[in-house]
């Protein structure tokens, strides 16, 4: 028998832009189209998870559905670290579960996972292991603005912060053929190339918060905390939203070197044109996005089928 390639979908964070993510997977269910492994990085987790837990009807009203008081009303302020907000609340939770299941990466029936970036190291880290819900909190956590999340003891926050569409972790997790899918507005959060971010750095720099933090705060703190902790005292392990928010900023446009190697892993690039008349969180017209995200996966579709034969092609040259 021909054996066929295995489909990975490498679906970018895309704000509430999300919608487009749906409907481009319905089109290639419609169409045959298999999906054997898909990773996805902020909302583009929520997709990846809900299509490998069984749970896209409920993903599909969600994302048809959002707005930004909705949007608001899954986080809050009151007792956060790390960040301006966090997700433990129950609006946030039902909607965990309503996509998750409850489950964990092990209990998938397809292989599937999340992207998140290690806020000290700025490594990027795929999650396919534990729980689903923990992940996702992971995945979405903009640095500064929502409290990381602490797995493995790694800080991790949203996996945007290294790269935005996770085509090489898809081909890590086996598949043959990635197909991405870039519904985001930058591919990056922290854009180098805009003039606020560099007079950020540049006025750290200059009035020495960069050598007083390193030289000076750190050790004494680190000293400190050794002591009270040798005496009974437990050590919170999430820094301070500032800290967080300069580290986001700091690694962000440490990583922009690495997007050729992503493009590379990447056989297919999608699209839909949603990035910029959708609005800055993309929650504009989102009837619109879903319907431009099945415009473009139906166009995709062709190139798809054509890459799915000539690696049966090929692999039947291998065999012979």
């Amino acid at each position: 028998m021909i054996q066929r390639p295995k489909i990975g979908l490498a679906l970018s964070g895309s704000a509430g832009r999300a919608a487009a993510h749906v409907g481009i997977i319905e089109v290639f269910l419609e169409n045959g189209i298999p999906i054997d492994v898909i990773v996805g990085c902020s909302s583009g987790a929520l997709v990846a998870v809900s299509y490998a837990a069984g749970t896209m009807d409920a993903m599909r009203q969600i994302s048809l559905t959002i707005n930004k008081r909705i949007l608001w009303d899954h986080v809050s302020l009151r007792g956060a670290r790390g960040g301006l907000f966090h997700f433990h609340n129950p609006v946030a939770e039902d909607t965990l579960k309503k996509i998750t299941k409850g489950l964990k990466f092990e209990d998938l029936p397809v292989k599937a996972g999340v992207t998140t970036s290690d806020i000290r190291s700025g490594e990027l880290i795929t999650i396919t292991a534990g729980s689903l819900t923990q992940a996702l909190k992971a995945s979405v956590a903009l640095p500064g603005l929502f409290e990381p999340v602490m797995i493995n003891n790694r800080l991790l926050v949203d996996g945007g912060l290294i790269n935005v569409v996770p085509a090489l972790p898809t081909k890590q997790l086996g598949a043959d053929i990635v197909i991405g899918i870039d519904l985001a507005r930058t591919k990056f959060l922290y854009q180098r190339k805009l003039w606020f971010w560099r007079i950020i750095r540049s006025l750290r720099r200059l009035v020495g918060i960069e050598y007083v933090h390193y030289q000076i705060i750190s050790p004494l703190t680190s000293k400190i905390l050794d002591r009270l902790e040798s005496n009974g005292y437990k050590r919170s392990h999430v820094p301070n939203m500032l800290r967080v928010f300069f580290w986001g900023v700091d690694h962000s446009f440490d990583v922009e070197k690495e997007l050729s190697e992503e493009q590379r892993a990447c056989d297919i690039m999608i699209e839909p044109d949603v990035k910029t008349w959708s609005g800055k969180w993309g929650l504009n017209n989102i009837w619109g996005i879903y319907q431009e995200g099945r415009r473009a996966g139906l166009a995709a579709i062709p190139q798809i089928r054509q890459l799915m034969a000539k690696h049966e092609q090929e692999t039947e040259k291998v065999k012979v």
